[in-house]
């Protein structure tokens, strides 16, 4: 028999390491799993990123925007999507953009597949990237940036490395442009990894990333005033 002091100081320890299981898995810059890209190592420049697209009506005035800003980022594109609009994507290879592994499908419920599963999501995707763009990708970002244990094991076996990010809009909640302006500028520095989205996955396919689109310029702007470069992901 335990005492009760002891049954609660067991209860704490297992309530602590599940704690710490769950942000290792749901925190997008832990490295508990894996280790994880969370910045660039230059200290005059940002890394613009952009997910789930490709989706022809947002990404092509986000490619406008970038183009006219003189800027190059790298777009994690779902397999589905790709698929679906493979010219664009030789569009943005030829452009100047990165183009890296975000899924195949970007299934919520894969949280819960098995190694094979995640080999699957991932080397389908990234046999499509090399067929477009004539390599294979080494970056990674995991959808929602939950990471889990089968996931990893498949991350490595592929050679590939996880890419969190440290400013984010929570630009696909439907907020406005002024808000995903201050979100991303308010507290924004040199290194950064910037997330926005360009695309729509399975779960949002009935939402919008127009305002992304609209905020774009002036966060485009912005990192210009500041005496920043864009850095693309593409040599790291």
């Amino acid at each position: 028999m335990i005492s009760s002091a002891e049954a609660v100081g067991l209860g704490a320890v297992a309530y602590t390491g599940a704690m710490t299981a769950l942000g290792a898995v749901l925190y997008h810059n832990s490295p508990l799993v894996a280790p994880i890209i969370s910045c660039v190592p230059d200290t005059d420049a940002v890394a613009l990123t952009f997910d789930d697209g490709p989706t022809p009506q947002f990404t092509v005035p986000i490619l406008q925007a970038l183009e006219s800003a003189g800027a190059r980022a790298t777009f994690f594109c779902i397999g589905e999507n790709m698929a679906s609009h493979q010219s664009l994507v030789r569009d943005m290879l030829a452009a100047g953009h990165c183009i890296a592994n975000h899924t195949w499908s970007h299934d919520h419920a894969g949280i819960m597949g098995s190694r094979g599963y995640w080999r699957s999501q991932l080397q389908r995707t990234s046999d499509l990237i090399a067929e477009l763009s004539g390599s294979r990708p080494n970056l990674f970002r995991a959808p929602m940036g939950f990471k889990i244990w089968n996931q990893a094991a498949a991350v490595r076996e592929l050679q590939m490395r996880y890419v969190g990010w440290r400013a984010w809009a929570w630009d696909t909640t439907g907020a406005p442009a002024e808000r995903i302006f201050t979100r991303i500028t308010k507290k924004l520095s040199a290194g950064d990894i910037i997330l926005l989205h360009d695309g729509l996955e399975y779960a949002r396919r009935h939402a919008s990333q127009a305002q992304t689109v609209a905020a774009l310029p002036d966060i485009l702007a912005f990192i210009r005033d500041q005496g920043w470069s864009f850095k693309s992901l593409a040599n790291l």
